[in-house]
């Protein structure tokens, strides 16, 4: 889930109604590593990807956050 969307919902939210309603782990992805953007944590994310992200590294994050969630 990428943290800044736009909408009324950012990424953040989005992630914690997937969460919350469907049990859906969340890893984040962000272009920004600012201390404001890589310390939010209220929805437990499984983890953060810096952009641009590479296909191996999201994939092993994405399999490490599904097995986590079990």
């Amino acid at each position: 889930m990428d943290i800044r969307i736009k909408g009324k919902r950012d990424g953040v939210l989005a992630a914690e109604i997937l969460r919350r309603q469907f049990g859906v782990p969340v890893v984040y992805l962000t272009a920004h590593a600012d201390e404001a953007t890589i310390s939010v944590r209220e929805d437990r994310p499984y983890g953060y990807l810096l952009k641009p992200v590479k296909a191996a590294e999201l994939r092993s994050c994405i399999e490490v956050a599904f097995s986590s969630a079990r």
